[in-house]
């Protein structure tokens, strides 16, 4: 008997120990959750503010569009070049005015008269203005080191992004200047950068523009991501180049400027999602944006994919409609790269170059001008920029009449005089 109940002493002690154990981990486990719970949402909060928009925020360019409420909001179907057209479309967003840092007192001056003359007389901004005002280094008063800079090249296809990015990074190398010379901006370099609020002091962006003949040429021989402006691809070449559209079949399909049909991605879309503005299409656009918002539907070789994967952006106003003619999405994207995002946006450092004179004058002052914008006396001694190439200037490609008659009754001539091509 006596052994009996030391052996239910022992069994009750067993259990009473296994009852605090089981209650110590519980303890332990709603602590320790509610640790994490604290944490996570202050590391939330702390990633993705959604209360007070902050001037200062920053965060990665190639990741600003994930934060929405720091993007500005279009709120105009059409835009001009004068100052109170931009104010007209994005309201309450501040303007930029680069040019009361300079330390030369002509340009503080002269840049104060012409922002108050081209504001006080509703005037179109100008070339001359576009290069003196809102070009160059910004926040001259803060020392950044030079390594903390980032290059972004944004412009059309065919218009030089590629060779001008080239030149850039070899120029300035990252594994000895520190600086990294990037294809992309906020999205890849030849589509619409949604300007956002926020900190942008190490970016330095430079848009780069062609003549609209030499432009319109090129988009016909070499037809990036607009399958449908084209005949196919030359299976005979290894390289598999494309093989461009008789020209009378490219401009009649040139207006207006989309591709016919949707893809099965797309068609899924309009059939059973009930909010198809919220659906993530390619590059980040949303669905009344781009078409089509996921490619999946055509003979294009994967291999092609990253330079013909079909991406036809639509107007701007979210109403889900082409632009009316290839010209007409020429003269948005130049609102955007050449105004919106040197006006509204806090950027480190802009720069707007056209193509023909980087020819005509070389690089050599354009690099020094960037260089200057990173807080570089002079290049470094390895860079080597290109001298004039005269040769490459004009209209090299056999371009109808009837082509060029075209151009004329499609171009936009206020967009094409602010770049002074007219």
């Amino acid at each position: 008997m006596a052994q009996i109940s030391r052996m239910k002493k022992a069994k009750l002690r067993l259990q009473h120990i296994w009852l605090l154990t089981v209650l110590l981990i519980l303890v332990l486990f709603f602590m320790f959750h509610s640790f994490l719970a604290n944490n996570f949402k202050s590391f939330q909060q702390n990633l993705s503010p959604t209360v007070t928009i902050d001037n200062t925020f920053m965060v990665r360019a190639e990741d600003a569009l994930d934060y929405p409420e720091y993007v500005y909001t279009r709120q105009c179907q059409k835009s001009g070049v004068t100052i109170a057209a931009i104010q007209n479309c994005y309201p309450g967003a501040p303007l930029q005015k680069p040019w009361i840092e300079s330390s030369k007192e002509n340009i503080v001056k002269f840049c104060d008269r012409e922002f108050h003359h081209l504001m006080d007389h509703q005037l179109s901004i100008n070339w001359n203005a576009l290069q003196t005002c809102w070009s160059g280094r910004r926040n001259l008063h803060k020392s950044i080191a030079t390594n903390q800079f980032q290059i972004h090249v944004i412009g059309e296809r065919n218009s030089g992004t590629k060779w001008l990015q080239q030149e850039i990074a070899k120029c300035f190398p990252k594994d000895t200047v520190g600086v990294r010379c990037h294809r992309d901006f906020l999205r890849s370099k030849h589509f619409f950068q949604p300007p956002v609020r926020g900190n942008y002091e190490t970016n330095i962006v430079i848009a780069i523009v062609r003549d609209p003949l030499e432009w319109l040429s090129a988009m016909h021989d070499k037809p990036y991501h607009m399958p449908y402006h084209m005949v196919g691809f030359d299976t005979s070449n290894k390289k598999m180049p494309a093989i461009p559209l008789d020209w009378n079949t490219f401009l009649s399909r040139a207006a207006p400027w989309s591709i016919p049909g949707n893809s099965p991605h797309d068609r899924a879309v309009m059939r059973y999602h009930a909010s198809p503005s919220e659906v993530h299409c390619v590059q980040g656009f949303a669905f009344d944006e781009v078409t089509p918002c996921i490619f999946d539907n055509s003979t294009i070789p994967k291999s092609k994919w990253r330079g013909h994967m079909p991406i036809y952006e639509l107007q701007r106003d979210h109403s889900g409609n082409p632009f009316a003619d290839l010209m007409k999405l020429r003269a948005d994207k130049i609102h955007n790269f050449f105004l919106e995002i040197p006006l509204l946006m806090q950027l480190g450092g802009y720069a707007a170059v056209r193509y023909e004179d980087l020819l005509r004058n070389g690089t050599q002052l354009f690099l020094q001008d960037l260089a200057n914008m990173m807080g570089l006396e002079q290049l470094p001694r390895a860079c080597r920029p290109q001298p004039p190439n005269l040769e490459r200037i004009g209209h090299r490609r056999r371009v109808p009449a009837e082509v060029k008659q075209w151009l004329e009754e499609h171009l936009v001539l206020e967009t094409e005089q602010l770049l002074g091509y007219r």
